[in-house]
This record gives C-alpha cells, sequence and structure tokens, in this order.
C-alpha cells in the first residue's frame, strides 16, 4: 500500500483503534513509537507507552500477543531514542513535473505508458531518494495509475518501457523497482501535483487536449467544446450536481414564499 501523509495515516488509525487489513502489527508498532515519542523518556518507558497504547485497540490472541514483538519494538526505541530512526513522519504536500520529465513520458507511444511513467514520477519524488527509484508494488502503482491490466499485461508495459530505455529496472532477481531519470530544480516546472489519488487521469487531464478530470468523481471525460468550455462534471456527476442545485432552489424559493 502506497501511503503518502503518514502522520494523517497514523492517527486515523490510532483514532479507529483498529488495524487495516493490509498493514501489519510492526507498522503499527513503527506510527505508535513515532507518534508519541519522548526523547526524555527511557527506552523502557517508550516501550510501556506503545504497548499500553497497542493494548487499547484490544487485538484478539490469534491476531497480537505483546511478548512476540518486545525485541521489535524495543529496537525501535533505541533507534529512535538515537537518532539512527528519525520520529518524522512523511508528510507530502506537492511535488513538481519538470519538463525534461514530461519529454520522458511522451516518448511513450499508448495512454497507458504515460500515465504509469508520470506516475512513477510522482512516485519518485514523493520516495524522495533523489535518485529515480520506486519501490513500490506494481500493482499499487498501477491502481494509481488508472491503468487496468493483468500481471501479464502489466509485466509487458513495464518490458516496453524498460527497452525503450524509458525506465531502468532492479538488477536483482527478488527486487522489482523501478527507476526513472528525475530533472533538476533548475528546469521549468510545467505541473505541480498537489493531489495523490488518480495520478494516471491528472496527467491525461492536464497534457491530452480535449480531455479533464471529473471533480466530482475523479474519472475522465470528453470535453464536448474545447474552446472555453467550464465543463467541470462527467455526464453521470452533472446530473447529480444539477438535481443537487435544483433542490436547493427550491429551498430558497419556498422559504422566500
Amino acid at each position: 500500500m502506497i501511503i503518502i501523509n503518514e502522520y494523517e495515516y497514523a492517527k486515523q488509525i490510532l483514532d479507529s483503534r483498529t488495524i487495516p487489513k493490509n498493514v501489519s502489527n510492526k507498522r503499527v508498532l513503527l506510527y505508535i513509537a513515532k507518534y508519541y515519542f519522548n526523547p526524555e523518556c527511557s527506552v523502557s518507558e517508550m516501550m510501556r507507552i506503545v504497548f499500553d497504547k497497542v493494548a487499547e485497540f484490544n487485538l484478539p490472541k490469534e491476531v497480537y500477543q505483546e511478548y512476540k514483538y518486545e525485541k521489535y519494538v524495543k529496537g525501535i526505541c533505541e533507534k529512535l531514542l538515537s537518532r539512527e530512526l528519525s520520529a518524522e513522519f512523511k508528510q507530502v504536500e506537492s511535488v513538481n513535473i519538470y519538463q525534461s520529465e514530461l519529454d520522458i513520458i511522451n516518448q511513450a507511444e499508448t495512454d497507458k505508458e504515460k500515465k504509469l511513467l508520470f506516475t512513477l514520477f510522482v512516485l519518485a519524488k514523493i520516495s524522495g531518494n533523489n535518485f529515480g527509484w520506486v519501490n513500490y508494488d506494481i500493482k499499487d502503482i498501477f491502481q494509481l495509475a488508472n491503468i487496468t491490466a493483468t500481471v501479464k499485461d502489466r509485466a509487458g508495459i513495464i518490458y516496453k518501457l524498460y527497452t525503450a530505455g524509458l525506465v531502468d529496472q532492479s538488477q536483482k532477481i527478488d527486487n522489482l523497482s523501478l527507476k526513472v531519470e528525475l530533472g533538476n530544480i533548475d528546469e521549468p516546472i510545467v505541473l505541480t501535483v498537489d493531489a495523490f489519488e488518480n495520478i494516471g487521469n491528472q496527467y491525461i487531464a492536464n497534457f491530452k487536449t480535449g480531455w479533464r478530470m471529473c471533480e466530482c468523481c475523479s474519472k475522465l471525460f470528453k470535453i464536448k467544446n474545447k474552446i472555453g468550455n467550464p465543463q467541470k462534471y462527467c455526464k453521470t456527476c452533472a446530473k447529480e450536481v444539477n438535481k443537487e442545485k435544483t433542490r436547493e432552489n427550491m429551498c430558497v424559493k419556498r422559504k422566500c414564499v
């Protein structure tokens, strides 16, 4: 799972006192340790804070038993207190796409390939490694890129981009990391991305003539009148928006009568 704002995600978990299905117990323990980090505490005090907080989740024994995680939590607390591990959460507000990066994206042949490349550039910048590596699950990447494809089709798209020299791959057999060539801050910025959902659709909406992304459902729709067209919604959402406006107008009229 790709988490852009770790602090908000951790807060949601703590507020709900539930662990999402796709999040491991170790990830939750790490979040709790970071969230309640206190540099004036000892290792044992930090550990107690973590275990007391996770106890509030009332997890069944078959899901979580404290003694099994003592060594792991102790290691986290030691690293946090020694500054070997940062207590800061990853919180990305926006990323910039530069002209050279857009040029690379536009070398791809199909919309699917371009959406994937655009998404890889955004994710590489979110990771903050400055080397262009993207280390997320392929399935999650394609979902963010708004690409529906089978496992075989995903592999085919990636291979095509690789053979064209538009992405690089890790040479390790057990590592599926992808790498893109990042631009630099001296280049012109062609787009600032500040919404990290439907990233692939954002590429089409911003760089493919005649297309826009619905402000309600984020689906792409074709603009009927390309000159000065104020369309904000797809056909389905436009109907719902019009219905809501009609209801609001009727309510206003009733109050005025």
